[in-house]
């Protein structure tokens, strides 16, 4: 989150280079692994190997498909200090895994811890969030699926003036964008309404969730995801072989 907020803060020193921003997206999963010098003694690498560092590669890709900067596993979320709020996304099954996986996504933490230094990051407590998980796997821009998200509502209602380097305390840094915190909330209401009426398999009133909670921030990812699905499953429900399961089967790494 933190992270985010300084990649931010650089961006119109670099649009005067004619320089465009960079982004970036992150899973994450907290796990025990296996870190070294891992080879022979034609060829060696220091790297970390496991099964859950493939998960939190996992969780980087599935930002697309949620349209998400963070993502992180429930191991990572029930192990994060006090202060966090996150929204869950529900059960996930993602490419090369069968085994059912619940997933959330940070909205914010405590305004003091996010703020940024005069120093704009560059000091050592820059990366004090991500010290609290085993396993981060990043992901850029360079296929360039984050532009729309960039794009879409950059300029939200209350965002702050271009270059201010201060969090304001009623706003936050979600979706490389400045959100007021109170609509992150009234999304996260909706939405967690929506996704328990999903996991039940009443698509009808999870559709009205997602839809209001789309109206409060037309560039919610999450909720235009859940509703896709529950349109196309409501297209599909007299074909529908298999129990509802609620369980959404991310097909893309």
């Amino acid at each position: 989150l933190r992270m985010q907020a300084v990649l931010m803060s650089l961006w119109d020193r670099w649009s005067d280079q004619c320089l465009p921003p960079i982004r970036f997206r992150v899973g994450i999963n907290t796990d025990s692994v296996f870190v070294g010098n891992f080879g022979c003694d034609h060829r060696i690498n220091y790297t970390v190997l496991g099964d859950g560092v493939n998960l939190a590669s996992r969780l980087e890709a599935a930002n697309k498909a949620f349209q998400t900067v963070v993502l992180i596993s429930e191991r990572t979320m029930t192990q994060a200090r006090p202060g966090f709020q996150f929204r869950a996304l529900g059960k996930v099954t993602v490419p090369g895994k069968s085994t059912v996986v619940s997933v959330y996504e940070p909205l914010f933490g405590i305004p003091q811890d996010l703020a940024l230094s005069p120093t704009q990051g560059d000091g050592p407590g820059a990366g004090e969030v991500l010290r609290h998980s085993n396993l981060a796997s990043l992901g850029s821009d360079r296929d360039g699926d984050l532009s729309e998200l960039y794009r879409c509502g950059q300029q939200h209602p209350g965002s702050p003036p271009n270059g201010q380097n201060a969090l304001a305390e009623e706003t936050v840094v979600y979706g490389w964008k400045h959100v007021p915190r109170q609509v992150l909330v009234q999304v996260a209401e909706q939405f967690g309404k929506g996704l328990s009426e999903f996991t039940k398999g009443s698509l009808d009133p999870a559709q009205k969730c997602f839809q209001a909670a789309l109206q409060a921030n037309p560039c919610d990812g999450p909720s235009a995801l859940l509703l896709s699905l529950c349109e196309e499953n409501l297209q599909g429900s007299s074909a529908r072989a298999k129990p509802w399961d609620g369980v959404i089967r991310l097909e893309h790494k």
